[in-house]
This record gives C-alpha cells, structure tokens and sequence, in this order.
C-alpha cells in the first residue's frame, strides 16, 4: 500500500524524532544528571546546544532553561531567531509523535497527570485554542500534544502555537539577555512583565472558562 506524500513526510519525522530521543536517552540513562548539566552549561558547544534545544522540550525538557540559555549564549536578536526556528519543530515533532500508534498512550499518560482531553468547539477554534496557550497550565511540551490531540486542524494548531508561543517566550528571552548583562532593572522590567503576563492570564482563565463551562 503506498502512502501519500503528506503521510510519508509525517513517517519521516517521526523516526527522526524517534531516533534523537533514543540517543540522547542512551547517552542520558547511566548519569541523567551529569548530562542535565551539559545542557545548563554555557560552555556547550553551539551546535550541540542547537540540536538538544531542536529534541530535548518535545520529551519534557523545560523550554524556559533553552530559553534563557540561548538569550545569554547568541544575544536576543540571534536567540529570537533560534527561538523562531526551533518552535516549528517541536510543533512537528509533537504533532507527529501524537498522530502515530503512540496516541493510546499519549492520552493514557495525559490522563494519568489528571489533564483532561481537550474538545473545542467548531465555532469558536481560534478563540479557545489562543486561550488555551496563553492561559498557565500545562507547561510547553504538553499543551504541544493537548492540542495535537485535540483534533484540532494543523494549520491551526501550527500558525496559531507558533506565533502565540513566540510572543511568550520574548520576555523570558529579554530576562535571559539582561541577567547576562548584569543589567537588573531591565531585567526586573522583564521579570515584571513574566508575572504580570501570569497574572493576567489567570484572570482571563477565571473570566472565560468558568463562564464557557
């Protein structure tokens, strides 16, 4: 049976997913913690850090720390830019780990940590799918698969996580820059609009779902 080529392209990164995360959990299993602080360390080499910033937040690895990371290894502008690349590819990745025969235990695992299936309504996608991003909640990784599996469409799900997610890690990126810098009070700035941002979307939350539900 031959495949489309959409499904081919779909096979294609989910080996190479599959492949990354076998190597680095062969590398990471005899000393996990030796190999957390390759990553923290600012001397990693830049294309190393690339690769694990590509792999490591599609299986949990916290986005923040590759954030900040990037921030003080190439700048803000340059770390936008990584940011920018980097979160399409979690996206795919995730999409396509989502929709292989590791569904059942995506959503058993989900399950488990007491996270809902998510069901948004047809007429208004664009309206809960952008709360659902910004609002705090699951961290990154798992609003990823949330939605993937949420049937949400693609062209949704990627446009709409791509530019909301890039527009929440700007602050954490500025954060990252002016602690390099030694700069605080930009970086207390930033830290403000963190928590402001935070504050916020709890209140929006508390607003909208409660009152949708």
């Amino acid at each position: 049976m031959s495949l489309s080529p959409g499904k081919k392209l779909s096979l294609a990164m989910v080996m190479v997913v599959l492949a990354a995360g076998a190597v680095l959990f062969f590398f990471m299993k005899d000393d996990p913690q030796k190999w957390i602080d390759f990553v923290l360390n600012r001397n990693t080499h830049w294309a190393l850090f690339i690769v694990l910033m590509a792999v490591l937040p599609v299986f949990g690895f916290p986005i923040s720390v590759f954030l900040l990371l990037t921030a003080v290894k190439f700048g803000f502008i340059l770390g936008m830019l990584l940011t920018t690349i980097m979160i399409p590819l979690h996206l795919m990745g995730s999409w396509a780990l989502a929709k292989t025969f590791l569904y059942p235990y995506l959503e058993d695992f989900l399950k488990s940590r007491g996270y809902q299936m998510l069901h948004i309504p047809s007429n208004r996608t664009l309206f809960f799918t952008s709360l659902f991003i910004i609002i705090p909640g699951p961290p990154y990784f798992l609003k990823n698969y949330i939605l993937a599996l949420s049937g949400l469409k693609f062209s949704y799900y990627f446009v709409l996580s791509w530019t909301m997610e890039l527009a929440l890690c700007v602050p954490v990126l500025g954060l990252g820059k002016s602690l390099a810098d030694m700069n605080f009070w930009v970086a207390g700035a930033f830290a403000a609009l963190i928590v402001g941002g935070y504050v916020l979307s709890y209140r929006l939350k508390g607003r909208f779902i409660n009152t949708e539900t």
